[in-house]
């Protein structure tokens, strides 16, 4: 295979899930999801029955399984799920029951952008027409530890690796175990030769220092199963923006990531929080990597601010309950500027309605009354006044400002824990439009550090 081999076949790839995507049912969703509660397969299914297989075994399942619990009567033949829209859609239902914070929407919201951004031959074309053509024949392979909060957040992350030629060991997040495997199958079933070149990788047993091999099952203690701590599910923890605990932002407690790196492999893609991209940096001193700390985004409004602006703003700070890098949790306001147009909403996105979300704006908004802090009612979100960037879930920090200078200071200075800036005005570097944060082109990298260079 080469670069040409490449770009053909993920571009095939995206043609089909654009093509085929209708077939994407919420209703298949719905009965994936009823037809695994039915089952009685548990959350560790994925490990216990083997996610390194991959196939309809990403979902815990093995075929001659799939039809002894009778999926046709539920709406998913076998014929259905041997269709790559019919493995995604079942990927999606076992998503959705294991991770609460995984909803048919965002699913298809992220599939849909991979397909749009990532997955088109002109796209991937002129994202690899820059670099030298330096093609590894696969003699390398590169560990990605990916992260789960969002939707197949890793997915740039195993795309950069085979594009670069190189193999890659993915150690999936138990929060997003089955997605890209299917995304993956998918691609196998028309190019069979990428499954050669790819591993799911669901223990990898290293030695400690005393010499004996530790296991890392899944890579997450039992109390984050849910991808939240306690604290996060509360809307209380301060590095809630990212959805996850300082210690297990990437899906890795500090004590037992060490066995997640195999003694042969060429280089580690990894991110998480501050402390745990500290860890890595002093635990793997040598070895080729990128690590990737805790980043937050933030939005610039101007007082000539549109409508249809703001709507596109809303989308930036509520797609995937802003639990993204690149969701905006706190916005800069000028003096004066009237914060009710906020909350104003033609629609209400489809987060407002969410369980889970709510419940954490309910808490959020009882705490604040009961401590006197000043706060505006979105009606499922909360604007507080703060210079921190660490908002809980479900509410938005913002500044006033008295001339965009101070803006830009405060930018430059925070510049490492900033992954966008999302504004229109002309002193903003680097900014971009509203609505376009939870878009990123393939050459938009994470932090701005170029995986393609590992």
């Amino acid at each position: 295979m080469n670069r040409e081999d490449f770009i053909r076949d993920f571009g095939e790839l995206g043609r089909r899930i654009t093509e085929e995507g209708e077939g994407f049912t919420e209703a298949e969703v719905e009965l994936s999801v009823r037809g695994v509660s039915e089952m009685g397969v548990s959350e560790m299914g994925v490990s216990e029955m083997g996610v390194s297989e991959v196939g309809l075994s990403e979902a815990g399942l093995s075929e001659e399984r799939l039809s002894e619990v009778g999926l046709s009567e539920r709406g998913l033949s076998e014929e259905r799920l041997s269709e790559g829209v019919g493995r995604l859609a079942y990927a999606a239902g076992r998503s959705i029951e294991v991770n609460p914070w995984f909803t048919e929407y965002h699913i298809r919201e992220a599939v849909c952008a991979i397909a749009q951004n990532y997955l088109q031959s002109e796209k991937l074309r002129a994202w690899l027409s820059v670099y030298p053509d330096r093609w590894y024949n696969f003699e390398k392979e590169i560990t990605v530890v990916m992260a789960g909060n969002v939707p197949l957040v890793g997915y740039h992350d195993y795309l950069s690796v085979l594009a670069s030629g190189r193999r890659v060991a993915v150690k999936l997040s138990s929060k997003d175990p089955f997605l890209l495997p299917a995304l993956h199958e998918w691609l196998c079933s028309f190019a069979p030769a990428w499954r050669q070149v790819v591993r799911f990788v669901a223990e990898v047993p290293a030695a400690d220092a005393d010499g004996l091999s530790t296991s890392v099952a899944d890579g997450l203690s039992t109390s984050v199963t849910d991808g939240l701590s306690t604290s996060v599910t509360d809307g209380l923890s301060t590095s809630v923006t990212d959805g996850l605990s300082t210690t297990v932002a990437d899906g890795l407690s500090t004590t037992d990531a060490g066995g997640l790196i195999s003694s042969t492999t060429d280089g580690l893609i990894a991110t998480g929080s501050d402390v745990t991209a500290e860890w890595f940096a002093t635990r793997y001193p040598r070895l080729p990597k990128i690590i990737r700390g805790h980043c937050v985004s933030v939005a610039v409004i101007h007082e000539a601010i549109t409508e249809a602006q703001i709507s596109a703003l809303h989308r930036d700070m509520f797609l995937y309950f802003g639990l993204g890098c690149r969701s905006v949790v706190r916005l800069f306001v000028p003096q004066g500027f009237d914060l009710l147009r906020l909350t104003a909403f033609e629609q209400l996105p489809k987060e407002a309605s969410h369980t889970g979300f709510r419940n954490v704006y309910l808490r959020q908004k009882a705490l604040l009354t009961l401590q006197g802090h000043p706060f505006i009612d979105g009606g499922f979100f909360l604007l507080q006044p703060a210079d921190d960037l660490n908002p809980p879930l479900s509410t938005i920090f913002y500044t006033r400002y008295t001339h965009i200078n101070e803006v830009v200071d405060y930018i430059q200075e925070h510049q490492t824990q900033l992954q966008c800036v999302v504004g229109v005005h002309s002193d903003l570097k680097k900014s971009i439009n509203f609505g376009s944060a939870q878009n990123p082109q393939l050459w938009d990298y994470a932090n701005e550090i170029d995986t393609l260079n590992l």
